[in-house]
């Protein structure tokens, strides 16, 4: 049996990474710092979550869950947590915790009222 075979895998070689990638990415995490991974991570998620509300001719649907959105076709849409991000920060990357709201919905739910109460 040859030494390498007795070698455990490194941390790289388990996610797939060449030496070099992995010295990337933590050289990027680094100067980063949490909140900047946290926003990649966001930003990727959010992205995947648009793609599969948005219809065939682009536009999206503000949602009437939980009595927050008016329900009108936009194309400019805002992904909202269901679940306060300072009530469930475990819920912050999870699609089940999203709805899309338009701008002035968005707005309205963060100020602590339901659609029906701002009309």
């Amino acid at each position: 049996m040859s030494w390498e075979a007795l070698q455990k895998p490194t941390k790289h070689q388990l996610a797939g990474e060449t030496p070099r990638e992995h010295r990337a990415r933590v050289i990027k995490e680094k100067r980063l710092g949490y909140r900047g991974i946290k926003a990649i991570q966001w930003k990727r998620v959010r992205d995947d979550y648009l793609k599969t509300q948005i219809n065939d001719e682009g536009w999206y649907i503000c949602s009437t869950q939980n009595g927050y959105g008016c329900g009108r076709w936009i194309q400019e849409p805002e992904v909202d947590h269901i679940i306060k991000r300072s009530v469930r920060p475990d819920l912050v990357l999870e699609p089940t915790n999203f709805q899309i709201l338009c701008h002035p919905c968005h707005q309205i739910k963060d100020n602590g009222m339901k659609f029906k109460e701002a009309a």
